[in-house]
């Protein structure tokens, strides 16, 4: 069923963080990791049916992990760009700490004056 677009296994998302960007896939009474980056499509959410392939791991090759995930139900994922990746709540905070500048980011002088 996934074919070219996704990958040729099929399993059901444990769970996924997308503040973190990241999750599990059960396949065969085992859990693999899946990340944002080799996800495509909705984000993935718990019980999602998802396709994809299993590969030995980039930080580690003695495990596997997911590539080509495709199948989330959740909104879709933005893969380019500034920001890419860390879902819609590292997006929000980071267009907030730009739009605060200085202020709030503990950096000011502390005179207690206020404006």
């Amino acid at each position: 069923t996934g074919g070219t677009v996704g990958g040729d296994l099929e399993g059901e998302c444990k769970w996924y963080d997308e503040t973190k960007g990241y999750g599990f896939i059960n396949y065969n009474g085992e859990s693999y990791f899946m990340h944002v980056s080799n996800i495509s499509g909705g984000t993935p959410k718990e019980g999602d049916k998802l396709n994809f392939d299993l590969v030995p791991g980039e930080k580690e090759p003695s495990k596997m992990e997911c590539k080509n995930v495709v199948g989330g139900s959740g909104y879709p994922i933005d893969q380019g760009g500034k920001g890419g990746g860390k879902g819609k709540l590292g997006q929000m905070w980071e267009m907030m700490s730009w739009m605060m500048g200085p202020y709030g980011k503990g950096k000011g002088k502390g005179k207690g004056k206020g404006w």
